[in-house]
């Protein structure tokens, strides 16, 4: 949805809007105010003066009727004191700075540009010390610069790419968020996978009872929920059997490791095993929840077959044609 509006958005905002819209840049705000503020200390003209408001915080409490007058209308040394009097804003000087860069009413003086210059120039020394450490010498170092030159221009995404921090690419989101597998069960599996399943260890310090609600016999985590609690156990041993998952099971990004390379292709039991995983996770995770939450217990035969019905409803979907697994 969002790309397809992306091509609209130019035609729906307003031309003031210079950021965060295709083909237009922050840098033409920084343009737009030198120039609206050239001539603006002369003593020949009205008083007059600036404020810089984030109308984002007050968009429906200020009054848009008196900032209309305030932008069109000058003003006297009176109603800026009311101003200051009756607001937080403070009164400043020129030079100030706008997004980073020094704003005044006349043109710029080479000086005034020194703190950023001196600035951009730290940041291309840090990147400098970066590229020689990461390429081992200067000539492979140059080598790379050279790579970043694409049709004779300097590509400064290219640049960014090699520069920014580099996060460990998982491998288990093509299998949680395969189109075989329920949206909700493949949530809870995330959740898990991701550590964000509210299991009591987790709430520990809030509530007093860190017993797992399953097996009342140890304290609750995911791996314990899953994997060595006793109805957790006994309904993994149960469905790994029937999906013909041979391999042992302490934690679920273990599974998924495993379940990566065993349940590939487009076959039958190869979506079998990835749905089994799936909805084995939520169901226990179901059972637990009404227990704690509805009083409900739920025996691991019952689990079993939510499990087993499930996969099958959803294989049968998939291959209306089949007659057995």
């Amino acid at each position: 949805m969002a790309s397809r509006l992306s091509p609209l958005l130019i035609n729906l905002i307003d031309p003031a809007q210079a950021a965060f819209v295709q083909s237009r840049s922050m840098v033409e705000n920084i343009y737009l105010v030198p120039e609206l503020l050239k001539h603006y200390g002369w003593s020949r003209i009205s008083p007059r003066c600036i404020m810089k408001i984030d109308l984002r915080k007050a968009y429906n409490t200020i009054n848009w009727d008196f900032v209309n007058d305030v932008l069109i209308a000058s003003i006297d040394r009176v109603d800026l004191d009311n101003i200051k009097n009756s607001s937080d804003l403070s009164v400043e000087k020129f030079p100030f700075r706008y997004l980073g860069l020094p704003v005044v009413a006349t043109k710029l003086s080479i000086a005034q540009f020194h703190p950023f210059l001196d600035r951009v120039a730290g940041y291309i020394s840090s990147w400098a010390d970066k590229l020689l450490v990461a390429e081992g010498s200067l000539q492979a170092a140059k080598s790379r610069i050279e790579q970043w030159i694409i049709g004779g221009k300097f590509s400064s995404k290219a640049a960014y790419e090699f520069f920014r921090p580099q996060k460990i690419k998982l491998t288990w989101p093509k299998l949680v968020w395969h189109g075989c597998i329920t949206p909700k069960h493949a949530f809870i599996l995330w959740l898990g996978l991701k550590d964000r399943l509210l299991t009591r260890d987790k709430l520990q310090g809030h509530i007093e009872d860190l017993i797992c609600p399953l097996c009342m016999a140890a304290d609750e985590s995911i791996d314990h929920l899953f994997f060595q609690c006793n109805v957790g156990k006994q309904v993994w041993s149960q469905i790994k059997n029937w999906i013909g998952f041979l391999r042992a099971m302490t934690t679920l990004k273990i599974v998924v490791k495993w379940m990566i390379k065993e349940a590939t292709g487009t076959r039958i039991q190869s979506k079998a095993k990835k749905i089994g995983l799936a909805c084995t996770v939520y169901f226990l995770w179901e059972a637990r929840n009404e227990r704690i939450f509805e009083g409900k217990i739920k025996h691991r035969k019952t689990i079993i077959r939510c499990i087993q019905v499930q996969v099958y409803r959803i294989i049968y979907n998939l291959f209306p044609d089949l007659i057995g697994l």
